[in-house]
């Protein structure tokens, strides 16, 4: 907040704002929420690997780094 420059929103903005908050971002805090709520955090952690990796799969590029391994062992434990 310190170096950056305050945003200007006009009511144009609005829609937009809206439809990112009542669509994959809101689905996608909803669905966090609920399996934090609900599950165990570790499985969170492994699902969302797991279909990290089948995305970047699928789009033909794999991630393998000791940073992403790093990762992967502070989350499963």
């Amino acid at each position: 907040m310190l170096l950056d420059a305050p945003a200007s929103l006009t009511p144009a903005d609005l829609p937009a704002l809206l439809l990112n908050g009542l669509g994959p971002m809101g689905a996608s805090f909803y669905l966090w929420d609920r399996a934090m709520e609900n599950g165990d955090p570790r499985a969170v952690g492994r699902a969302h690997d797991r279909g990290k990796n089948a995305v970047t799969r699928r789009c033909g590029r794999t991630v393998h780094s000791w940073i992403a391994g790093l990762a992967r062992f502070g989350i499963q434990g």
